[in-house]
């Protein structure tokens, strides 16, 4: 089944640029990133940048903003049964080099997940961003949380 992602949340302030690979069901249907409930995106954030993140998706897009935070996703459109990555074909990427002309502000990606860093490796090999992999927030990756939490902190909160 053909799924076709979210636009980027972004603004002429973002400075680190977090790249999924492309939502999953629940997000999809809500139209909100990182919807499914068990998905620890939001609460990563919430430790890291030490605030209570409010369900409300314009909150939780205010936080982004107040963080100098983008994101958006690697692929533009994928098949993909469900919502896991390992069973994604057909991907057509996001306008990328594009997006990140027109946000010069963005000095870092990094790729929540290894599909998202794999993907953008296969279709953006000239992008030259400093750049680094994030451990996937989905909970179908069962890294603990607290080694989430180092690795995500240092990318979060470094100059």
């Amino acid at each position: 089944m053909k799924k076709v992602g979210l636009p980027p949340i972004v603004d002429g302030e973002s400075r680190r640029l977090v790249l999924g690979s492309l939502p999953g069901d629940r997000s999809l249907a809500t139209q909100q990133y990182y919807a499914f409930p068990q998905n620890q995106f939001w609460q990563v954030l919430s430790t890291v940048f030490g605030e209570l993140i409010d369900d409300d998706y314009e909150a939780r897009k205010d936080v982004l903003r107040r963080h100098n935070l983008a994101l958006w996703d690697v692929a533009r459109s994928a098949s993909r049964p469900g919502s896991l990555d390992a069973s994604m074909t057909n991907v057509i990427p996001n306008a990328l080099p594009q997006f990140l002309e027109a946000n010069p502000g963005i000095v870092a990606i990094g790729f929540n997940g290894r599909k998202a860093q794999q993907l953008f490796i296969r279709h953006f090999p000239g992008i030259c961003i400093p750049s680094r992999y994030l451990p996937s927030t989905s909970p179908a990756h069962t890294v603990p949380i607290s080694l989430k939490l180092q690795v995500w902190r240092k990318f979060l909160l470094s100059n």
